[in-house]
């Protein structure tokens, strides 16, 4: 299962190449590392128990971004803010332990390792390729990862990342910009330029100005 939806989701994700001394090696805009610990994290984490019948882990790829959600919560300490402590807490012992002595196919590794290593190397890895940090979203019920995908510029395949800060930028002191006055500023397509610019104004970042439709709107910084 984790090999199949890794394979799924890297078929829908931008590769890019890059030269190390005299090769070239194709890699995939999200770390393949980064999307097979999510996965594998969300199968192992998630809540088995009668409550969640009939609810399936759900991945759902957008042009800006990768969410994996998995039933059920954070289990026993865990929390949003010591889930990179590299403290292993487990819901399912038993499936953990299977998970990792049993290899996945074609030599790709162990689903898990067990030791509480995963999120850091989810973080770290992303560090040094120069994306977003993964997000992670613990509610009542639920477990949600969100990994950025980058953005390309033009045909020339250079990433560019843009956060809330980068943004930000584009606007000039006391300037009203639309969704696609931004969009062309940026470069990012307008369903990312949406995404970014509902996340700022819910964060208060960014006011919105009256309108009649959302084509019509206008944001400043607020």
């Amino acid at each position: 299962m984790v090999a199949d939806a890794v394979a799924a989701i890297a078929k829908n994700l931008h590769r890019r190449s890059i030269v190390v001394g005299a090769s070239r090696i194709d890699e995939l805009e999200i770390p393949e590392e980064v999307i097979r610990e999510a996965v594998a994290n969300a199968l192992v984490h998630r809540d088995y128990s009668p409550r969640h019948d009939g609810q399936a882990v759900s991945v759902d790829i957008f042009d800006d971004r990768l969410e994996i959600l998995n039933p059920g919560g954070l289990y026993g300490t865990k929390t949003r803010e010591n889930l990179a402590d590299g403290a292993s807490c487990c819901r399912n012992a038993t499936l953990m332990k299977l998970m990792s002595l049993v290899p996945l196919p074609a030599g790709a590794g162990l689903p898990a390792e067990g030791n509480g290593s995963g999120v850091p190397m989810m973080i770290r890895e992303c560090e040094q390729r120069g994306i977003r940090a993964p997000e992670f979203r613990p509610a009542l019920d639920s477990f949600k990862v969100v990994l950025a995908r980058p953005t390309y510029e033009g045909g020339d395949s250079k990433l560019r990342a843009y956060d809330g800060k980068d943004l930000a930028s584009v606007f000039g002191p006391d300037e009203e910009l639309s969704s696609k006055e931004i969009q062309e500023r940026t470069g990012l397509s307008i369903g990312q330029v949406r995404y970014r610019v509902r996340t700022m104004v819910e964060s208060g970042e960014l006011a919105a100005t009256a309108a009649t439709t959302s084509r019509d709107r206008r944001y400043r910084l607020a």
